[in-house]
């Protein structure tokens, strides 16, 4: 899954991004990164996903992940 965080702006942000897995899934290890390498901190466990940076003006960070689905309800 790659999500983009985007600055539109003229000034450099703070920003952070927390993605709590769905019931029935987890997380793939090793399988996050993010572009630009060692842009902020990406913290991965087997139930989410949080990252936490600085995004400077017109630039996008990029984190990307992927998911097994262990459980299907229904």
């Amino acid at each position: 899954f790659p999500t983009v965080i985007a600055n539109n702006g003229t000034l450099a942000g703070s920003a952070t991004l927390s993605d709590v897995l769905p019931s029935g899934s987890t997380s793939v290890a090793s399988s996050a990164g993010v572009e630009p390498a060692g842009s902020g901190t990406l913290t991965v466990t087997q139930s989410d996903i949080h990252w936490a940076g600085l995004v400077g003006p017109g630039e996008k960070v990029t984190v990307t992940f992927q998911v097994n689905v262990v459980a299907v309800n229904g």
